[in-house]
């Protein structure tokens, strides 16, 4: 039997509302007369609003940036669900930098180093983050409060914090979610992906929405499979070439997370060295 085709009008012959997607962060055409009787007296009347905006400005850094949001999402039932978790061990990244930076520039063989997960153990990046916790303390809800605290910090979440990916596909999953303003106001990226499996898709967005993108920092396993292994890393990385301002920093080691294979294959210390300075020299922004 044929089904009947939906009318495309109410039962009352009144067009229904079409909702779209508001574009903006915060719309400024929608306000009504009370809306802006009540920003203007919270304005005069806040205490917090009555503060000198440079005392406000550390106020908004401290509670809702200086952190590592590490994101990321998982497949259940054929949808990507994401997840973020705050980073319970600040600071570790920066440390296991300074140590791979400093194992490279020495000879002899190279060691082996734990994988992320391991270092990141108590940031409870797993499946059961979305119902726990630690699913609340990346929350926002002090931009709820007035429109004047959301005018002020609504994209300091974004320009103020550094989000790491364990992923590619997170990246670019996290990248269509935002609107183009909190896109571009991210300022630093942490990339501790395991595979070098990326899109074309990927490459677009990042070229498109990273616009304001200041520091990238890569911590990449190198070992696995030789050399086929590190030129699929030099392609996934490509995607990010002459987007940051500032600083570009590519990390290669040699991780336990592929040691397990019997193709397994190490780098050497004056490889992954060379390795990091090409890398480098793409990623920066020309000019920089």
């Amino acid at each position: 039997m044929t089904k009947r085709k939906a009318e495309s009008t109410t039962s009352g012959g009144v067009e229904p509302h079409k909702r779209t997607r508001r574009m903006k962060v915060l719309s400024t055409s929608t306000r009504s007369e009370q809306q802006q009787a009540i920003y203007e007296a919270n304005a005069v009347n806040s205490p917090l609003l009555r503060l000198p905006p440079e005392i406000r400005n550390r106020i908004w850094y401290f509670a809702l940036g200086g952190r590592t949001i590490h994101i990321c999402s998982f497949n259940l039932k054929g949808r990507h669900h994401r997840v973020y978790s705050v980073c319970q061990v600040p600071g570790i990244d920066d440390e296991f930098a300074k140590q791979i930076v400093r194992h490279n520039q020495l000879s002899g063989e190279a060691e082996i180093f734990e994988e992320r997960d391991k270092r990141h153990g108590a940031c409870h990046i797993s499946r059961a983050m979305a119902t726990t916790e630690y699913a609340s303390q990346s929350s926002l809800n002090v931009l709820r409060t007035c429109r004047q605290v959301h005018v002020e910090g609504a994209l300091i979440p974004f320009k103020l914090n550094d989000f790491d990916f364990f992923d590619f596909g997170d990246v670019a999953r996290f990248l269509q979610s935002l609107f183009q303003e909190q896109a571009h106001a991210i300022e630093a990226i942490t990339l501790s992906c395991v595979s070098p499996r990326t899109t074309a898709t990927l490459g677009k967005l990042v070229m498109t929405r990273l616009k304001g993108l200041r520091q990238l920092r890569c911590f990449v396993d190198v070992s696995g499979w030789g050399t086929a292994f590190r030129t699929d890393w030099s392609n996934a990385l490509s995607r990010f070439y002459g987007l940051a301002t500032i600083s570009a920093t590519v990390l290669p080691y040699n991780g336990s997370f592929w040691m397990s294979l019997d193709s397994y294959h190490g780098c050497s210390r004056e490889v992954m060295r060379a390795w990091a300075k090409e890398m480098e020299d793409g990623l920066i922004a020309a000019g920089s």
